[in-house]
């Protein structure tokens, strides 16, 4: 608690400062703050600088669009981030491997394997690989629930300790 109540303040300054000084926004910047919202699940906020970087002419790049759908993931909002991820087509951003990656890990956390593999035959249909954290993300998991199905399905004497 004592953590997430630094971070809160951290970014309440950070935010702050910026505006006070006339700070020119960039997209790296708004990507930095983007992700320091998340990580203390103020989607509201995101939301606000998202805004604000598109309203004074920020060049808005996958990277920045990234921590946008990773802020909105960690909030719990991934049905919005998934509308935010539409869109990136309609204004020229092509996503890539991260991007896709953001809703691999926010399924294999759900326990939604079969969306899982609908992310990768998207990608693979436009032409994307799958990174190292993509892979990691999803043989994590499918370990995880082959040994929880093997846990499940072993009866008690199987499992139980040899006496000697």
């Amino acid at each position: 608690m004592v953590e997430f109540g630094i971070s809160l303040v951290f970014m309440i300054s950070m935010s702050f400062l910026i505006k006070l000084s006339g700070f020119e926004l960039s997209a790296k910047t708004c990507s930095i703050l983007m992700r320091g919202w998340g990580d203390i699940m103020d989607s509201d906020e995101v939301h606000k600088l998202f805004d604000e970087m598109t309203e004074r002419g920020c060049l808005v790049d996958v990277p920045a669009y990234d921590s946008y759908l990773e802020a909105l993931r960690k909030g719990g909002n991934l049905d919005e981030a998934y509308k935010i991820f539409q869109e990136m087509d309609s204004n020229g951003i092509d996503p890539d491997a991260c991007t896709y990656s953001i809703f691999i890990r926010a399924y294999c956390e759900a326990n939604d394997i079969h969306s899982v593999f609908r992310v990768l035959h998207k990608m693979r249909r436009y032409n994307r690989l799958p990174n190292v954290c993509s892979y990691n993300c999803i043989i994590k998991k499918l370990c995880k629930n082959e040994v929880a199905a093997y846990w499940n399905t072993s009866s008690e004497e199987s499992l139980a300790v040899p006496k000697y």
